[in-house]
């Protein structure tokens, strides 16, 4: 014979509520039941049906479903990176969709993988800064990603320096790879005022995953001073 069920309606801060006592389960374990929202229950993003056989143990919806007037917010990936929310509902991948109060501010911070560059929002967003949206309907956002174009990225520790007759001027530069550079670089001066010359330690060096520092060092023989700027 069959068993009969108990349905229950929950979610969080609001008390369970029986939708039915009693709804007949066949024999094979089959059944079905229609059920209205009841009048008095209040809106809730986060609600869940609970099934109850008494001796048979019990279970409940493994997803919350809304009750009331929300507004979805749906990210997709277009490359290797991922989105994150300020208020992190949305951590996409894998939680790419969240259901939010009309009105809602939410904003999106787009974040490319190892070797890769955020190149832009597209669908109800837009640029390559963060995206912000008010929650008076329901929105899609792509973020797209690209891998980054080989080559070498410069670190200085001073961007400009005088340096008089008969002086010395050191600069620390950290040299780094993008976009999966590997390579030698030999590094030397050019374009540099009369009487006055410069060295690269190490100048010439293979250049990877790992950083590289070199030291750059420029003097000046002349009457006058001579400007350096990298």
């Amino acid at each position: 014979p069959g068993v009969d069920v108990k349905l229950t309606l929950s979610a969080r801060g609001y008390p369970s509520k029986v939708i039915t006592h009693s709804t007949p389960l066949g024999a094979n374990g089959s059944g079905s039941y229609t059920w209205t929202i009841p009048a008095d229950l209040p809106p809730d993003k986060y609600y869940r049906v609970s099934v109850a056989a008494s001796g048979h143990g019990s279970d409940s919806s493994d997803r919350d479903f809304a009750v009331g007037n929300f507004y979805q917010l749906l990210v997709s990936l277009n490359g290797n990176g991922m989105v994150n929310s300020v208020d992190n509902v949305i951590n996409c991948a894998p939680n790419c969709s969240a259901i939010y109060d009309p009105a809602a501010s939410v904003t999106l911070m787009a974040l490319p993988m190892p070797n890769h560059e955020f190149t832009g929002w597209s669908g109800d967003c837009s640029g390559t800064g963060s995206c912000t949206l008010t929650m008076s309907s329901d929105h899609a956002v792509s973020a797209n990603f690209a891998p980054l174009a080989p080559g070498i990225n410069f670190g200085v520790s001073s961007s400009s320096a005088t340096v008089r007759a008969g002086s010395t001027a050191q600069y620390s530069i950290t040299l780094s790879a993008r976009g999966n550079f590997s390579g030698v670089v030999a590094l030397s001066c050019s374009g540099l005022p009369i009487a006055a010359s410069c060295a690269f330690n190490p100048n010439n060096f293979s250049l990877g995953a790992t950083p590289v520092t070199t030291s750059l060092s420029i003097r000046t023989t002349g009457p006058s001073a001579a400007v350096l700027g990298i």
